[in-house]
């Protein structure tokens, strides 16, 4: 999927809470090929909805947005994964129109 994505000219990034050290555990353990940012303030994690219930923990959440800093589309799905890739599959032909 990654592929993917960037064959389509779009950028990939994670955010979480966690520190530094989590993240590179993480995405080493997941092979991820893209960067992993701190919030630890989680200052991007609200000013984005995505904080959990009651100011704890973060939502799932997936952003497609435009090179013009436009959010196209989102999708927040806390427990399903798979609904994650649907959504980017979909986004994709849009993002590239903005591109």
């Amino acid at each position: 999927m990654y592929e993917q994505i960037r064959a389509a000219g779009v950028n990939v990034l994670g955010i979480s809470k966690q520190d530094e050290l989590s993240h590179r555990r993480f995405a080493a353990a997941n092979s991820l090929p893209y960067p992993l940012l701190v919030d630890r303030r989680k200052r991007t994690i609200r000013a984005f909805g995505v904080n959990g219930p009651f100011g704890f923990g973060v939502r799932r959440a997936t952003f497609a947005i435009g090179s013009d800093g436009v959010i196209v589309d989102r999708l927040v799905d806390d427990f399903f994964i798979g609904n994650h890739l649907g959504f980017i599959n979909e986004a994709l032909p849009r993002l590239k129109q903005k591109l």
